[in-house]
């Protein structure tokens, strides 16, 4: 999902250093309780628990980030998944 909600952006023209930021958003973040089944069936504490070992890292702008970009891959589910 992570993917196609980049490829709109690309499409809808934004800069290709977000792009590239983006990109790198979507390795970042833990694989594991993110990426095992469908959207629907990832619940918030999936989140939290794939952004705290940046937080026990003290890495707190990483953290942020990362939820921000998956907050925005799921604003952008929603209406594929209804």
């Amino acid at each position: 999902m992570a993917e196609a909600f980049i490829a709109k952006n690309e499409r809808d023209g934004l800069s290709a250093n977000t792009i590239i930021k983006r990109r790198w958003y979507g390795p970042t973040a833990p694989k594991k309780p993110l990426a095992i089944g469908p959207i629907a069936e990832i619940h918030p504490l999936d989140i939290l628990e794939a952004v705290r070992p940046f937080e026990q890292a003290k890495n707190d702008e990483k953290a942020h980030r990362t939820l921000q970009f998956v907050g925005s891959v799921f604003r952008f589910a929603v209406p594929i998944s209804s």
